[in-house]
């Protein structure tokens, strides 16, 4: 590789390139068949773009991104390279981006990269060694993009892979934007040697996707409530995450219709507790897997949000208390109250508290929680949440600045 691809083997062997990388980094391309790496720098870039973002799979809030810069900055062309675990959206994906592109591998990766030039290029992640190739390679200047904070959580190692591929990204952007407010800026920057900006920009809410149409409430045909929780469940040692909580709510005839991001959801082995549940009661329904903005419009026939999540979801270390990621604003964005558990969500805690628009229950009180919900539900809910709505719009001006500065 020295000697066919120097400007290749240059950059992977870069002195700052913690050796734990580098190492992970060619033995990939090892099994991959590094030969059919391109040569850098040779003939005419094929695609020319404002904006190229690199991510190992789809999230609404890269729409978002997108949606919000271009409210910003006119006419921008924006380009993505979608990892493996891409989740579908490809029609969504396909109407945001001028130009999409998919990769697997170190080789894929570097190709892709080889043949586009870009006036920024935003990376997001910071969980593999995929995301280091991509800064390696970067076309333009970098800006990090956090998915999660790893330092954020307790037992953090800033030496392990995972910590080294984080601290590298950080340490080498242009800028940073996150979904913790602004007292995790100090503890980033004690804890890696950060040099650039840093914008809290959570995923929030943008008008432009939705919801497109307000469905009727379902409590309005049955007089039952309906709660709705979309996201991935996990194993609690023997106990299935949510299960006794949402049967207890369906014991009290509330009805919880569960999203899974999966499409395939049913058929995999984690599904087979709710998918017991739902024959055991007609108040618990597995719905369809929708996109994002579909998900929107269903979910105003609901009368409440479900984020009663468990402890190990929120333990984070002093200054990262406070995340806002892209499922609370998806409930704001739908105009519905959010369920939460009691002074444990920060950011949500304080929504409550301001706008009067939630719920904050401990475990113990779901027997009872019927009765909490309909107190809560007073006669200017409606207006509460609109309000909120309002005040959670998206931080675009700061965003186009961060990502695309305007010059002279």
């Amino acid at each position: 590789m020295r000697a066919e691809r120097p400007e290749i083997y240059r950059r992977l062997t870069a002195p700052d390139l913690p050796f734990v990388l580098r190492s992970t980094i060619l033995s990939y391309l090892a099994t991959d068949d590094y030969r059919d790496l391109p040569h850098w720098d040779v003939g005419p870039r094929a695609v020319t773009t404002d904006v190229l973002m690199i991510t190992p799979e789809y999230s609404p809030d890269m729409i978002k991104d997108v949606i919000a810069l271009r409210s910003q900055r006119p006419d921008l062309h924006c380009s993505v390279l979608l990892g493996q675990a891409r989740l579908g959206q490809e029609e969504l994906v396909g109407q945001t981006f001028d130009d999409v592109r998919s990769y697997r591998t170190p080789v894929e990766l570097i190709r892709h990269l080889s043949t586009i030039e870009a006036r920024t290029t935003v990376i997001r992640g910071a969980r593999t060694y995929l995301d280091v190739v991509g800064t390696l390679f970067c076309p333009g200047r970098m800006v990090f993009r956090s998915e999660e904070w790893l330092c954020a959580n307790p037992g953090y190692d800033p030496e392990s892979e995972q910590g080294l591929v984080e601290r590298y990204l950080v340490e080498h952007a242009s800028g940073i934007y996150h979904y913790w407010n602004e007292d995790a800026v100090e503890p980033l920057r004690r804890l890696m040697n950060v040099t650039c900006p840093i914008e809290t920009i959570m995923s929030a809410c943008v008008e432009e996707l939705g919801p497109h149409e307000f469905l009727p409430k379902l409590s309005a045909i049955d007089g039952d409530p309906h709660a709705v929780f979309a996201g991935t469940v996990s194993r609690l040692g023997a106990r299935p995450e949510h299960i006794d909580k949402w049967r207890m709510m369906c014991s009290q005839d509330i009805h919880v219709h569960y999203y899974a991001p999966d499409p395939q959801f049913r058929s995999r082995d984690r599904a087979a507790p709710y998918l017991a549940l739902e024959a055991e009661t007609p108040f618990f329904h597995i719905e369809q897997t929708v996109g994002f903005e579909r998900a929107l419009v269903e979910f105003t026939q609901y009368d409440w949000a479900y984020l009663h999540v468990e402890p190990f979801r929120y333990r984070y270390n002093p200054g990262f208390e406070s995340p806002g990621s892209n499922l609370y604003f998806t409930y704001i964005q739908a105009e519905l109250p959010i369920i939460t558990p009691k002074a444990k969500l920060v950011f949500l805690d304080k929504v409550i508290d301001r706008y009067g628009t939630g719920l904050a229950v401990d475990d113990d009180e779901f027997a009872g929680i019927r009765s909490r919900m309909e107190a809560a539900m007073v006669a200017d809910m409606p207006v509460r949440l609109r309000r909120l709505k309002e005040a959670m719009a998206f931080r675009r001006e700061a965003l186009a600045n961060l990502v695309l500065p305007e010059t002279g």
